[in-house]
């Protein structure tokens, strides 16, 4: 079943547990764009699970992607500063990162996941390519979170 969004065509995809409605869309990150999947997490309530609220919240965070998106850069970068590099500069393959051009290199976006309660942005990432990196947003699309990839579902 394919429905119509403000955040285009999703197709409902019904898993051995729970239902997925799935799309793509295109952000713009770094200067550049990415194609990323959409993944509305509707569990067990199937086509019936995919609310009004979960699209407006999706679209709210699609549209921070849409403008400048130096706010976000300067965020990620921070948050690497402080909670990443304690973590890996004692490891050989180190390289000492003072740009966000540098962060672009290391982070490629890949899904934005919505359910009732969350909103995610995950990230395959090179310091950490087994865990990932995600953003966890509000509802409204401030962002709430920054971690391993875990803080997005």
């Amino acid at each position: 079943m394919k429905k119509e969004t403000e955040v285009g065509t999703l197709e409902f995809v019904q898993g051995k547990y729970n239902g997925n409605f799935i799309g793509k869309k295109t952000i713009h990150l770094f200067s550049r764009d990415y194609e990323i999947r959409l993944r509305f997490d509707v569990f067990h309530e199937g086509v019936e699970g995919l609310t009004d609220e979960m699209v407006k919240a999706a679209k709210a965070c699609l549209d921070l992607f849409a403008g400048s998106t130096d706010e976000i850069e300067k965020k990620i970068k921070e948050h690497y500063d402080m909670e990443v590099v304690p973590i890996i500069e004692d490891r050989d393959e180190y390289i000492e990162i003072d740009s966000i051009a540098q962060i672009a290199q290391m982070l490629r976006p890949k899904e934005l996941y919505v359910t009732s309660f969350c909103i995610g942005l995950y990230f395959e990432c090179d310091w950490d390519e087994e865990e990932g990196f995600g953003i966890r947003f509000e509802m409204n699309g401030d962002i709430k979170e920054m971690g391993a990839g875990d803080v997005v579902y």
